[in-house]
């Protein structure tokens, strides 16, 4: 278990988006009506955080600087926190892409930690780029309470660091559109880091 610098981190997944069920991954989709809702009943009534960290991409950024502006607090963008690239699959749905490319599809499903889309980013880079922003907002931020607004994987690679986990593990963790998971430090125990938990439920 990776023991947390921060004293707690709100990971808050972007809502539903226009796109549907697409594969969207680099691509700058805004969120459709219901995505915003999402995002608006999981912070409801939620403040005390001392600075928001979000992705670049618009399904994460107009949300953030919007409830930045609305708490009065710091907003800092995080280009190395989006989501992982999904290379020529980007903008398509899973039966599209499986008519297209079964065998590459198959294979992504089956690990994708060792099969990468055609064109993609492979999950050991995308977890590299994650885990270098992560360590740099510990630093940064020691101390201090952050809400963090990203993506399904940003948030799978991040659990995985702080509580050790395999990549089985990893794809098994539910991140619903628009939810969002605490992850604070123990404060009877210095070092040790509670359970993670689910907060406010979405839309």
């Amino acid at each position: 278990m990776s023991g947390l610098l921060v004293d707690a981190i709100y990971l808050l997944r972007h809502g539903e988006t226009v796109s549907g069920q697409c594969y969207i991954g680099h691509l700058d989709v805004a969120l459709s009506d219901l995505g915003r809702k999402q995002m608006e009943v999981s912070t409801a009534g939620m403040d005390g955080w001392d600075v928001i960290v979000t992705s670049p991409l618009i399904r994460c950024a107009e949300f953030s600087r919007q409830l930045a502006q609305r708490l009065n607090i710091p907003l800092i963008t995080e280009p190395d926190i989006r989501e992982i690239g999904f290379g020529r699959w980007e903008g398509l749905d899973a039966k599209t892409i499986q008519a297209r490319y079964p065998e590459q599809y198959r294979a992504f499903l089956n690990k994708p930690e060792e099969n990468t889309p055609p064109g993609g980013e492979s999950l050991l880079i995308f977890r590299q780029r994650v885990l270098t922003a992560w360590r740099s907002l510990q630093q940064q931020y020691a101390g201090q309470k952050i809400l963090l607004v990203a993506h399904g994987g940003t948030i799978r690679i991040l659990l995985q660091e702080i509580y050790s986990m395999l990549w089985a593990e990893v794809f098994a963790i539910s991140v619903a559109h628009g939810c969002i998971i605490c992850i604070e430090q123990d404060s009877n125990n210095p070092g040790n880091t509670l359970p993670y938990q689910y907060l406010n439920q979405s839309a």
